[in-house]
């Protein structure tokens, strides 16, 4: 079912799929100005908001409302998965944030949690995160990894279960800003 929902997603949300679609509706209005420069504007509007420069500027808001403070008290970093590409390589998203978790291990010596599953059978987000934390000299028994996960719900609900069995009450987050509401 999660790989159902996961290649209807890509299938469906891409702003190419509307994009393409607006273009269509521009090309087949001949007659009517009005809808076809209006088809136009709407290809383009969504073009223009999936670029990098105008995403930043549309999460610049949702960044400034979580900050992270200068000192903090916790048991444990939790650090969800942003994706992976099948070749066990993991996504900018991803990246950004494993590196955060990690700037923060090396401040505090607190222990990690990873949190991410796998799709279409590749490695699991966690172990990939994991590899990349001991190649960088994070000592194996400071990382937890939950691997089952396929969704931020279940996300939550594994970590939760993970951190119960070892007594971490208190936590950090480190994830996207655009996520963080949905976390």
């Amino acid at each position: 079912m999660t790989l159902l929902v996961k290649l209807l997603s890509f299938a469906l949300l891409p702003p190419l799929l509307l994009i393409v679609a607006f273009v269509i509706i521009g090309i087949k209005a001949k007659r009517d100005r009005f809808i076809r420069y209006l088809a136009y504007f709407f290809a383009l509007l969504l073009y223009l908001i999936s670029t990098e420069p105008i995403k930043d500027m549309l999460y610049a808001p949702l960044e400034e409302k979580y900050y992270v403070p200068s000192s903090f008290s916790a048991d444990a970093i939790v650090v969800l998965g942003g994706g992976s590409y099948n070749t066990g390589i993991l996504k900018e998203d991803s990246m950004k944030r494993l590196l955060t978790a990690f700037t923060l291990h090396k401040k505090t010596g607190l222990p990690l949690i990873l949190s991410g599953g796998s799709s279409l059978g590749t490695l699991p987000e966690a172990e990939v995160m994991k590899a990349l934390l001991e190649e960088l000299g994070v000592d194996k028994s400071k990382v937890f990894t939950e691997v089952k996960s396929a969704s931020t719900r279940e996300n939550v609900l594994y970590v939760k279960e993970l951190c119960e069995k070892k007594g971490y009450k208190k936590l950090v987050l480190v994830t996207s800003a655009y996520h963080m509401p949905r976390a």
